[in-house]
């Protein structure tokens, strides 16, 4: 199976408006809107671990 590249991008930061995700789970391009990856940062957030309430 072929791996996907985690930066399609390329690992160079190339404009300051590139956006990030997490610790790097994700890299979206400046010309993306941030409601197009919308359902990825929905995602990362329920990955997180739930804490216990105290």
């Amino acid at each position: 199976a072929e791996k996907s590249d985690p930066f399609p991008l390329g690992a160079d930061i190339k404009w300051n408006f590139a956006k990030f995700l997490g610790e790097v789970i994700s890299r979206f391009g400046p010309q993306q809107s941030p409601l197009s990856f919308e359902g990825e940062i929905a995602a990362a957030l329920d990955a997180l671990p739930v804490e216990a309430a105290a």
